[in-house]
Order: C-alpha cells, then structure tokens, then sequence
C-alpha cells in the first residue's frame, strides 16, 4: 500500500508537466530509493511476467523505459528483440506464457502483423502497446486485439497499479 501511494504521488506531481527522459529516469531512481529504503521487494506477491518487443523500432528507447520501470517495480522481464517478425513474438509467446506482452508501434502499416499477434497470443498474456502513432488513430488498438494503450510512462505505472 505504501509503494502504490508513493507512486501516485509521484504520478500525480510528474504527470502534469513535460517530461523529458532524464526526468523519467531520476522519478525511477526515487521509486528504486524509496523501495529500497522500505524494503519492498516488489509491488507484487507473485511477480508478474512482461515480455517485449518491436515491429517496426529498430532503437526501443520506449521499450528500454518500460522494461526498467517494470524490473524497479518487481516483474520478470525478458526482451523478445527489436524488429522482430510476428511468428517470432507469438512462437516465444506460445512457449513461455507471459502474464503481459508489451510493444512499442510506430508505423500504421503494422496493423496486420498486430492483429495476427494479438489472435495467436496465449489466452493469459495481455497485450500492451505504446506508441505515437495512437494518437492519431483512437481505433486502431481495437482494430489490432491489443488489450491497453499506455500514452506514457505514466499511464503504464497507473495501470499497474490497478491491475495488481
């Protein structure tokens, strides 16, 4: 309880002004510090799996920022790749069942690919996704079976935190 009020707390004063990557970051290393001087393991009993991956993001600075928000906060994470084929994502998903799958979508030619994934993914493992172009387009996670759009880092942690 006290980790998930700190977090809002920290959701609450960063969400309201522009972020930039180091101040993410720093906000990360306070919640590492604060964890630490509590001596919470992890915002879970059973810590949950996240597995990530691309399509179309050869660089995943937005993944990199999930998966260490997620390693601070107690989930097992395993990055799939960068730029890696549907039949990659959903075989790796296949064998080793995670609780979340997460992705990182900057192109609208991907919709496809997105929709295959989302229909071959095993029943457990809910999809997560993130990116620009869903800004631009309000229906295309429906459109592609994905599960929640996370806007920002913010959005993400607050999902987390009710999806506990």
């Amino acid at each position: 309880m006290k980790l998930r009020d700190f977090l809002q707390n920290w959701i609450n004063q960063s969400n309201n002004t522009s972020q930039s990557r180091e101040l993410i970051i720093q906000g990360m290393q306070g919640v590492q510090q604060f964890m630490r001087e509590n001596q919470i393991a992890s915002l879970w009993k059973q810590p949950p799996t996240l597995y990530t991956a691309t399509l179309d993001d050869a660089l995943g600075h937005g993944l990199d920022i999930i998966e260490s928000f997620s390693m601070v906060l107690g989930m097992t994470v395993n990055r799939i790749g960068l730029l890696c084929d549907a039949e990659t994502i959903i075989k790796t998903c296949q064998t080793d069942m995670p609780d979340y799958l997460g992705m990182t979508i900057l192109q609208f030619d991907s919709e496809l690919a997105l929709q295959y994934i989302s229909q071959s993914l095993p029943k457990k493992t809910f999809f997560l996704a993130g990116g620009p172009l869903f800004k631009n387009d309000l229906d295309f996670a429906q459109r592609c079976g994905i599960n929640f759009v996370a806007k920002d880092i913010f959005e993400y942690i607050q999902f987390l935190i009710h999806h506990i």
